[in-house]
Order: C-alpha cells, then structure tokens, then sequence
C-alpha cells in the first residue's frame, strides 16, 4: 500500500555529475518512507527525474496521477508531460513481492531562464499523493551533504553536525528548498551529542526561520518525538 508519512532523508550515496545529469542528488522530505530521487537531467527542453520505490506490502501496488507538478523556487509550476516506468492512476502497478524497487521516470518541460537552484514535485490526487520537497540539482552541496551523513552514521555527531552548519551557512539564500532538512539534521545531531540546549535553540530558530516547508519539517522532528 502506499504510506504517506513524512520522512527526513537520511541517505544519499554518490553526487556525480555528468553533462546535465546528476545522480542521487540531495533533497529535503518525502512523503513516502521507501522512495528515494535516483537521477535529475536536464536537456534543453526538459527536466527528467528518476525516482525509486520499494514496495513493503504483501498487496502493494503504484501509480501516478497526471496532475504532477514541478514547482520552482518562485512557486511557478510546469505540468508533467510524460511518464515512464509506470501506469497513469487510476491504472495500478502491481508489486510481484515485497523488497521489489521499480524506477519511474517523470518528464516536465523546462522553464526558460538558469537552471533552478532547487525545486519541488508535488503529486495532487484524492488519495496517498506522494511529494518531494527540496531536490538540490547541485554537485557540491549534495556531495557536502553525502559527507555529513557518512560521518553520522560512523558516530561522529559532532562533526556531521558543525558540517551540516557549514552547509546551511554557505547557501546562498534562506530560503533554499533543502534549509530545512539541516536544520533538522543539526538538531538531531547536537541530540546525539548530548546537548539539548542546543538542540533546543536551534529547533527555535527553524520554527521562526521562512525556510520553504518549515511546517512539514517541524512536523517530522515532532513525529519522531523532538519537539519543545
């Protein structure tokens, strides 16, 4: 069945960059717990994105509706224009068994000007609508990124989280899509660390910050049980 709980990414493998194509690249939220941005490619008229779901149910099954909307920084949105690897909604996919991962693809048309320094997908359905927030289509911050968590996950809270600092410092705007899963990330490892006063304090200043979707990630830090 498809879940909608939202979920701070934790994991990114490699960010490598090649022409217009970025791989695994960093990002904020997603709704569904086993859905993960594979690819971003950008050609002159398009944007493809590669997602992967796994599927943990004995009956799962997937689709897309084909109200699903890239949206920039501005807000503005473009519509998808095509999708493969899967049926439009209400056709279904059905899993074969549980572990299975299928790749899809979405394509939307670009929009004129400089690539976007992030962007939004937003799937808008009746029901278990799945959302991406925060894409990053940026090598050095996903490979940035890729390394804080390596070093939280080998026990290092401490210096995950003062590069996780230095990653929120070095954006070039509040306001950048994936602000808020450092944040998020920053408080989870000064808890790590022991210091709840800074976690506190931190937690303070992501609740009044204007970073995109800062209910969604105050939300999530509450629904694993932090919160103030």
């Amino acid at each position: 069945m498809r879940h909608t709980i939202f979920l701070l990414c934790m994991l990114i493998s490699s960010a490598v960059l090649n022409s217009q194509s970025l791989v695994n690249p960093a990002y904020g939220l997603v709704s569904h717990e086993t859905m993960t941005v594979k690819v971003v490619e950008f050609t002159e008229d398009n944007i493809k994105v590669v997602l992967e779901v796994e599927n943990r149910a004995a009956d799962g099954y997937f689709c897309v509706d084909r109200n699903t909307y890239l949206i920039m920084p501005d807000g503005n949105r473009t519509g998808m224009i095509r999708l493969e690897g899967l049926p439009y909604c209400p056709d279904l996919y059905r899993f074969k068994r549980i572990g299975e991962k299928l790749s899809f693809s979405l394509i939307f048309s670009r929009p004129a000007g400089n690539l976007p320094a992030w962007f939004d997908i937003v799937e808008e359905c009746s029901d278990n609508c799945f959302s991406v927030y925060g894409i990053t289509p940026d090598r050095e911050i996903s490979t940035e990124i890729e390394r804080a968590y390596e070093m939280a996950e080998s026990g290092m809270p401490a210096e995950a989280g003062t590069l996780f600092r230095k990653i929120l410092a070095g954006l070039k705007e509040e306001n950048h899509g994936i602000s808020g899963s450092l944040y998020s990330n920053i408080i989870i490892m000064y808890l790590r660390e022991g210091d709840e006063n800074s976690a506190r304090e931190w937690f303070t200043r992501l609740q009044g910050s204007k970073v995109p979707g800062v209910e969604l990630y105050v939300a999530n830090l509450a629904a694993r049980g932090i919160r103030w």
